[in-house]
């Protein structure tokens, strides 16, 4: 259990069977970076007995992350936003995100941009990016237990639209202009 003293009434209990021979087991769905507290029982007609509380602290596991969305993406910059979908049982230090172009896109050539989290949701704004141009874009986390990079998505930055200008109206006549 995940308090001190468990007991066969209020716990978890796994069974080794029955006899008198040593014996192991192995525990499993555990959650990550929590304390657990175990002891060895035995029963009989007379009661139950308990061995030495031990204890033991799961490791940390890597962030899951959700998928990246964009948004006010323009011919130089987009707003993105991602999540933590779970922490793995530590709060990550440090989220953000990776982009590059799509051709050859590799995370060690990328560019790593840290991001704000509120909460489990993250953003940063990405700018100075060449016009109709595809991205790849993944999201990151790091926590103790190391750095996780979520899936890809592609996207293209729009093309610039045409700058017009209208000057002023000339050779007014009574049916053209």
């Amino acid at each position: 259990g995940t308090s001190s003293n468990p007991d066969i009434e209020t716990d978890n209990v796994i069974s080794a069977g029955s006899g008198s021979d040593p014996f192991s087991l192995s525990f499993s769905d555990l959650s990550p970076n929590i304390t657990y507290y175990i002891r060895a029982y035995a029963a009989n007609s007379v009661g139950t007995s308990y061995g030495q509380e031990l204890s033991f602290n799961t490791k940390t596991a890597l962030s899951e992350l959700g998928t990246v969305t964009m948004s006010n993406c323009t011919s130089s910059s987009m707003v993105l936003y991602s999540s933590v979908l779970d922490d793995g049982g530590e709060m990550p230090s440090e989220v953000g995100f990776y982009y590059g172009e799509s051709a050859g896109f590799e995370l060690s050539t990328a560019t790593k941009v840290q991001a704000s989290m509120n909460e489990h949701d993250f953003t940063v704004i990405i700018t100075g990016l060449d016009r109709v141009t595809e991205y790849s874009i993944c999201a990151y986390a790091i926590n103790s237990a190391g750095e996780s990079v979520g899936n890809s998505v592609n996207f293209t930055t729009l093309a610039e639209l045409p700058i017009v200008f209208t000057s002023e109206v000339k050779d007014i006549t009574d049916i053209s202009a």
